[in-house]
Formats: structure tokens, sequence, C-alpha cells
């Protein structure tokens, strides 16, 4: 399927082509119109969807959960709330950096059934902070913060000896200053710890006015997408809770992938031949969230399958 990209806003006839990472504090709303085999998905700052066309407006979380379909399974707003997924992946409501945060903020995670499958996401409010400040996120594998999921999946793996996967689709409306990402962390020893963290590894799949930390070092064409490789030597935990180090290496690219299959397993083998990533290291996990530094959103995750091999 052919995916176009562009940028829309209610204050100007022409097409903005200001790439969505340098969106600051604007409301960002995906449509996604499917004509024929051709797929539009049209980025609207500063405003609101429907279907009679584009209207200025803020973005509502709903903490209710009215606007997302299926019957409810699990909620909860409780800092680092976690619940199992289809018996495979765990939802974690992250709050590393919450005290960050300059006055109050929500965030809630849920699970819902739908036409039999499950599906998740998670709310947010945060009224403003210094940094990013919380991650809500779906895991599979090993975490070396939170620990196994389960047992037998696949994780962890020697750095480029297996295939790794994920299938996703999210659906997302939000406003102000947010990502949505895929993370591994790289380990140099098991069973993976915090201790043993060396790497981790950043896919930013779209981004709104959210800081790319460390060094441009090089340009990558992967999966049909161009991306800048940014690599921040001796990153440290933001929050002060833990004072061992690693290395951060982002790939960023500026137009949004919120939906399909993606190959980290790629990723991973062009980090490596290109000595960014030690042969020797471990792959403990994958996850899937939203960095939120300001700002309201909904996000529910319609689709999310990691396969290993």
């Amino acid at each position: 399927m052919e995916i176009q990209t562009r940028y829309a806003s209610c204050q100007v006839r022409a097409l903005w082509t200001r790439p969505a990472h340098a969106l600051r504090s604007a409301v960002v709303r995906i449509l996604e119109l499917s004509l024929g085999n051709v797929m539009l998905v049209v980025v609207c700052a500063g405003c609101s969807l429907s279907p009679s066309g584009c209207s200025v407006g803020g973005v509502r979380p709903d903490f209710e959960l009215k606007s997302f379909p299926g019957t409810l399974k699990f909620q909860s707003e409780n800092s680092w709330a976690a619940e199992m997924v289809d018996g495979r992946y765990r939802l974690h409501n992250n709050v590393w950096n919450s005290k960050a945060i300059k006055g109050p903020y929500r965030q809630l995670v849920f699970v819902k059934e739908f036409k039999g499958k499950p599906s998740f996401g998670w709310v947010w409010s945060v009224k403003d902070s210094l940094a990013p400040a919380t991650y809500p996120e779906i895991q599979a594998g090993f975490s070396p913060w939170n620990g196994e999921v389960v047992p037998d999946s696949g994780f962890p793996f020697q750095a480029g000896t297996k295939k790794l996967v994920v299938s996703y689709d999210i659906g997302l409306t939000a406003s102000g200053k947010y990502d949505v990402t895929l993370q591994s962390w790289i380990v140099s020893a098991l069973p993976p710890s915090k201790k043993t963290i060396t790497d981790e590894v950043v896919i930013l799949l779209a981004n709104a006015g959210m800081p790319v930390p460390g060094e441009r070092v090089a340009q990558a064409s992967l999966q049909g997408h161009a991306w800048s490789v940014h690599v921040d030597e001796n990153h440290r935990d933001a929050a002060g809770n833990n004072t061992n180090t690693w290395t951060l290496i982002t790939l960023a690219t500026d137009k949004p992938i919120l939906r399909g299959s993606f190959d980290v397993g790629e990723v991973i083998d062009f980090l490596l031949k290109n000595g960014y990533l030690d042969p020797h290291a471990y792959v403990a996990d994958l996850e899937l969230g939203t960095d939120i530094m300001r700002g309201a959103g909904n996000a529910v995750v319609r689709d999310f399958w990691v396969s290993v091999n």
C-alpha cells in the first residue's frame, strides 16, 4: 500500500510542510483516508478534524473512556499500575520522571475487549513539565527495570541473531509536547538488570515538539523511510533515581508511522554494522509508548503483535 503524508493547517490554503518534529504545543490529529490502494495521512496542526472539515479546538482527554469502543476490562490511574494484555504483554502506567511536572496531572491506562480482541491505551493531561516526564507503554520481553513479562517470549537474545518484527495500529488524538516510540533496552549480560544496561535504542514513530537528545551522527534509509541517527553517550536517568549511565541511540524521521509492520531487527542490524552496538550485547525487550511533557491526549492501540524468530 502506498502511504502519502501531508501536513494541513486551518490558517492557510497551501500545504504546510514543516516536519512533524517541529510542531510546538499544537494540536495534532491524524486522519487516515483510504482511497483505493492509496492511504492519505493528514496531520492537522492547531485544529480538530471532523467529517465537515477542520475546526479550531483543543483536545479533551477522555478519562471516562466513552470514545473507545468495547467492553472495559481494566483501568487505573495509579502510578506504576500494570496489567497483562493477551497473556503476552504488560501494560504499564510508567511515571518515571513525574517530579518534573509543574502543576496537576492525570494519566490513565486501560484495556478493553472489542470484537473478541483486546485493545488498550492511555489517556493523559499534563499542565507542563521541565523535561520528558511519563511514558505510558506496552512491554514485551524482559525489562531491565521491571522484570520479565512472561517466560519463553523469545527475549532476551543476542543482537543480530534473531528477527524482531512488531505489527501495530495506533489511534492518536493529542496536543502539546509528546511523541510515540518503539524502544529496546540493550544489556551486556543476562539476566537483564539496570546494572547491565549498555544502550537504549529509540525509534521515533511520531514527534510533536519533543527534544531529540545527542549528536546527529548518521543518516539511514530503512524500510522506505529516511532516518537521522542521534547518539547521546553517558545518558543517565533524568529523574535522578539511578546512577548508572548508558548510550542513548535515537532514530528520528519526519513522517508519522502509526500503523503497519516494522522490522526492528533491521534497525538492530544497521546499528551493529555501523559499530553503534556491541555484537556481544543482548536485546532485552521491546516497548511501545508515548513520552509526554505537556498537553492532553488519547491513544488506543488496536493491534499489537511482537514476533521473535
